[in-house]
């Protein structure tokens, strides 16, 4: 009966088919890609969970069970496997209330991965690289547009408040670069870097003209944002990542991708110089030429690179004379730039920041300038432990400059003036010029030079996160010490204080929080997704080339940046590591349909159970968080039963309602029937060792209990988590006078001598050990000299406590 069909039938019933099917299909990636954008724009803890639970709906039904079938690979099994690790870390972790932040962005990027291995086919993802790239540009455009006249970020402000999340926080834009809407050049910048790459390859594939010409317009707004953002790191890696992408492209592709490469680079360098001096004013400027860059883009290779590259195809010798002198010119160009200096022009900022070397010795100034120009000079010195120590030299005019330098060192200059005059030449006494003016930079990038070749300490401040970091695993390296963790311990570990959340490293951070079985988790989703992309190279799809570049600038920025510890990020880079698995999995070799389709549904089965667990985690300490609210107070008993069941709500934060708990069970009978519970709580939250709970549990437990040995070794403790910073031992010195002396008793004077010196001796003992030294307030300083007095003295316990509690009314 087959031989008996018309082979016109079939194919004209699959083309109505696709015809009924393709606008569906453009849906479906259009709503993930608002859904996707709505993920990066709004981070609240609600988006999360609302996000979490529409995943967790459209991964039921039967298409999700087919569609897994051919889904279990490496990458969805470290996915799975990465987001069980995940939910135990953030259990597990001793530090709940940064762990329940933390764990908000997992679950929304999360939420998006399992969306799209559960919903979105093969057929979907070209719309849906059409809808990164907007996304991409939507936020390029909010963080060009919030360094100048804010025509669009202030009602998008405005709407984010309403549903619940703010930007109140974003710092001031500078007027060198754009800080973008996450308050992080470095990472704004690595988002728009893999918007550019994905616009790339749309710009760069055949098909209609207004295809090519929106793809360029998406291409020169992310780039723009990008390059204003002036971040190194993530310009550096977009280079390398580039290289990837040109030599993955394959012949025929690679010479038209170069030039438009080419291309993007000068038209978004050229309207970067345009758009830089309305940052941080009320201009349209900047906003406008964001779409400009993307028609010069589109225009210059319609007229110039694409044919280039058909007069230069099949032409192999001459294509790599072409490249050579390209590269050649590049490098030329880029060491006349930075040896050719002259005159500087004050800016409407009246600010210009120099580095130089100098080597011991007295230093005067000398040279060629208008008017009256202030110069701070400053001297950075940097040990071998990344420890910076500033010291002025010089404030005051210029020409009355004069300072000494004890060691060789780099010297910050700060030069002062109104705008429009000019520098023509400053030297110092030793003959040292001071590099002005580079008349082949644009200012923005001279002095993004200048600071990278000496004021910037960034470099050594990551090794030295790098090192701390590593110090944290080593100390639990199978399982880690909980999600969220690293940014309370980095004060336990570090030789002298710094602020920071996060490793700056993505695979360290992932150690720390979560060990070796978290890294072996992380590790099979990023192996996974690199050996289905080389997968996707073998059979020639071009999309398998861009998706390389992405992995690539995703794994190389994130070496050395908080990319992976920010929300937006996560989502995006969660989505590109997962797209290779609904592009290039297969039914697993060698195995029958049944037997495909029955992995594929244990795989989604505990995925699904994972992330419902997940969710019901997340739930448990929101709904723990509401019943705070109407937490009864009229008696000791129904307090401390809401207490409990709080407690049993939140498996996430439990910590500050057991100490509430055990503040008011202490102060019961000891044959209560809170006591088994309230020891629990106080092991519970002396083994959790955090700053908080163990300075709680002196202070509520042991101190009302009378129990001083045990006040001052658990205040200890509590030292122990935030030792570098000065501010945490002066608290408990304050502790100590404020709280534990004036309920001190006769016969325990000598505990509290010995507990107090016992602290002193720790502070000294850490003094010596660490580069950042602890100094006490001038209060608690005096205290404590006035019990080394009193202790010295070796008075009967009655005149030490009479001199001790003398101490009250001083």
């Amino acid at each position: 009966m087959n031989e008996e069909r018309t082979p016109e039938v079939q194919p004209s019933a699959d083309l109505e088919q696709a015809a009924v099917r393709l606008p569906r299909d453009g849906w479906k990636a259009a709503l993930f890609s608002l859904v996707l954008l709505a993920a990066v724009l709004l981070e609240t803890g609600r988006m999360s969970m609302g996000l979490l639970a529409l995943a967790l709906v459209l991964a039921l039904g039967r298409r999700p069970l087919a569609l897994m079938g051919s889904r279990v690979c490496l990458a969805t099994a470290g996915f799975l496997a990465f987001s069980l690790v995940t939910l135990a870390a953030a259990v597990r972790s001793s530090v709940g209330s940064v762990a329940v932040e933390e764990f908000y962005k997992y679950l929304a990027a999360f939420a998006l991965a399992l969306a799209l291995l559960a919903r979105l086919e093969k057929r979907h993802v070209p719309a849906l690289l059409w809808g990164f790239a907007a996304v991409s540009a939507v936020i390029s455009l909010l963080c060009i547009d919030e360094a100048c006249a804010q025509v669009l970020f202030v009602p998008f402000k405005d709407l984010i408040y309403s549903l619940g999340g703010t930007y109140e926080w974003l710092k001031q834009p500078l007027g060198t670069r754009i800080t973008g809407i996450y308050n992080d050049a470095n990472v704004s910048a690595s988002i728009l870097g893999l918007g550019c790459l994905v616009s790339l390859h749309l710009a760069s594939e055949k098909g209609a003209l207004w295809k090519k010409l929106s793809a360029c317009v998406l291409l020169g707004i992310s780039a723009l944002g990008f390059f204003l953002s002036l971040s190194r790191g993530a310009i550096l890696f977009f280079g390398l990542s580039l290289l990837v992408y040109l030599a993955a492209a394959g012949k025929g592709r690679r010479l038209p991708l170069f030039f438009l490469m080419v291309v993007s680079a000068v038209v978004t360098v050229a309207c970067s110089v345009a758009a830089m001096p309305g940052l941080s004013n009320d201009t349209l400027a900047p906003d406008l030429l964001a779409p400009l860059c993307g028609l010069g883009i589109f225009l210059l290779d319609w007229a110039v690179g694409a044919r280039l590259a058909r007069v230069l195809e099949g032409k192999g010798k001459w294509i790599t004379v072409a490249v050579g002198v390209f590269l050649a010119a590049c490098l030329v160009y880029a060491a006349a730039a930075v040896q050719i200096t002259g005159a500087y022009t004050f800016d409407n900022s009246g600010l210009l920041f120099r580095t130089v070397s100098l080597e011991p010795g007295d230093y005067t100034v000398s040279g060629d300038w208008d008017g009256d120009i202030q110069l701070k000079v400053t001297f950075k010195q940097t040990d071998e432990d990344q420890y910076s120590e500033i010291t002025r030299l010089y404030k005051g005019p210029m020409e009355e400059a004069a300072f000494t330098m004890e060691s060789a060192g780099t010297v910050i200059l700060q030069f002062n003036a109104s705008q429009g005059q000019v520098m023509r030449e400053v030297a110092f006494s030793d003959g040292t010029e001071v590099p002005l003016g580079y008349p082949l930079l644009p200012a923005f990038v001279a002095n993004r030079l200048q600071d990278s070749l000496g004021s910037s300490n960034s470099t050594s401040m990551r090794l030295r996160y790098f090192r701390d970091t590593w110090t944290i695993f080593t100390l639990s390296p199978i399982l880690g010490h909980g999600l969220g963790s690293t940014e309370v311990l980095f004060t336990a570990v570090q030789p002298f204080y710094y602020a920071s959340k996060y490793a700056h490293n993505h695979i360290l951070q992932v150690m720390a929080d979560m060990g070796l079985v978290g890294l072996a988790a992380f590790g099979c989703l990023l192996l996974g997704s690199l050996l289905l992309i080389l997968r996707g190279l073998g059979r020639k799809d071009p999309m398998a080339a861009v998706l390389l570049a992405c992995w690539v600038m995703i794994n190389t920025h994130s070496l050395m940046e908080i990319n992976f510890s920010m929300g937006a990020y996560l989502c995006i880079a969660m989505v590109l590591l997962l797209l290779p698995a609904v592009l290039y999995s297969q039914p697993l070799p060698g195995k029958d349909p049944k037997a495909s389709k029955a992995a594929g549904a244990v795989a989604l089965c505990l995925l699904w159970l994972a992330l419902a667990a997940s969710f019901g985690v997340m739930e448990g300490n929101r709904m723990a968080v509401r019943r705070l609210a109407t937490q009864p107070t009229d008696s000791v008993e129904a307090y401390l039963a809401s207490c409990e069941e709080i407690i049993a709500l939140d498996k996430l934060d439990p910590e500050q309602m057991k100490l509430n708990y055990l503040a008011n069970a202490v102060r019961q009978e000891d044959n209560s029937p809170y006591y088994d519970k309230m020891v629990q709580y106080v092991q519970d939250l002396r083994e959790a060792g955090t700053y908080f709970s163990c300075t709680g549990i002196s202070r509520y437990y042991y101190l009302y209990l009378g129990q001083l040995d045990q006040v001052f070794e658990t205040s200890r403790e509590a030292i122990a988590q935030k030792a570098s910073e000065s501010n945490a031992w002066n608290l408990q010195f304050q502790f100590y006078r404020q709280q534990v002396l004036p309920a001190l008793a006769e016969e325990d004077t000598q505990a509290f001598l010995d507990g107090v010196l016992g602290t002193r001796d720790y502070m000294e003992a850490y003094n010596q050990t660490h580069i950042g030294q602890i100094a006490l307030s001038k209060q608690d300083g005096a205290f404590l000299t006035a019990v080394e007095e009193i202790a010295a003295a070796g008075l009967p316990a009655g005149e030490a406590y009479a001199q001790l509690t003398a101490l009250l009314t001083e």
